[in-house]
């Protein structure tokens, strides 16, 4: 097989229950999980998910094209007879992107970008995911500016356990913490809880400041643990990065 733009790879979502032509595949590799996924245009099948890649490999059939977004080198089976891309820097991208080392871009970044650029085409956007990190991809006019990366919900908990002597591992997505928190477990939950959530409303209230206009994305597992503040409008969907993925996708087929 013959990869497409110089043999890189598209995201995969799959629905083995979906037969239908002209759809599109998906696949998320990342370290722990791996999701697959079809598109038939911006209709999206139900996100599946897998231990591996190589079981998520045998479950992709009859699409006319496949992105592969991953964080680990990936060795793509011969037997996938299907054009193929993968994401990075260097692959034909709808937006321009204004960031010093394209190369330290991952692929997480620049599909939340391009879903904002869909959703958003010539406005202001600043996405949001709260994932094992947070970060913050601020776009306008289609074009990438850059953002910010911060310790996730799970990652403020785990650090101050691993970094310190004595302090115990906790769950911070208890929601059964007391305010004022009045022992050392519930200390370090309800600071980790509240460091995400005040650390993500400063960030919005900055970045709204310097674009009125600006139109807010919060996506990502542990999106669920922020509370949106009533003075802001905030768009909320967990699939933002799979769309965003498909319209990365969608773009190299036309342009192919």
């Amino acid at each position: 097989m013959v990869p497409l733009a110089g043999g890189k790879f598209k995201n995969i979502f799959i629905s083995c229950s979906i037969k239908m032509k002209n759809k599109y595949a998906i696949l998320d590799i990342g370290n722990t999980r791996t999701k697959l996924c079809y598109f038939k245009g911006l209709e999206m099948s139900e996100v599946q998910y897998y231990s591996s890649e190589e079981e998520a490999f045998q479950n992709i059939t009859a699409v006319e094209a496949v992105l592969f977004s991953t964080v680990k080198d990936l060795r793509v089976p011969e037997s996938l007879n299907i054009p193929y891309y993968i994401l990075g820097p260097h692959l034909n991208l709808p937006f321009d992107v204004q960031y010093e080392n394209k190369d330290s871009l991952g692929a997480d970044r620049l599909a939340l970008a391009a879903a904002a650029v869909q959703k958003y085409r010539d406005q202001a956007c600043l996405v949001i995911d709260a994932g094992t990190c947070i970060t913050y991809e601020l776009i306008i006019n289609q074009c990438y500016l850059g953002g910010a990366i911060s310790p996730g919900l799970q990652m403020r908990a785990k650090a101050m356990h691993e970094f310190t002597s004595k302090l115990p591992v906790v769950d911070p997505s208890d929601k059964k913490v007391r305010f004022p928190a009045k022992n050392t477990r519930d200390c370090l939950k309800f600071g980790a809880r509240e460091g995400f959530q005040l650390e993500i409303e400063a960030m919005i209230s900055k970045y709204a400041a310097q674009y009125p206009k600006l139109n807010i994305v919060l996506t990502g597992g542990d999106a669920e643990w922020f509370e949106i503040p009533s003075n802001y409008s905030i768009f909320a969907d967990p699939n933002f990065l799979l769309k965003g993925l498909n319209f990365i996708l969608q773009h190299n087929v036309q342009q192919a």
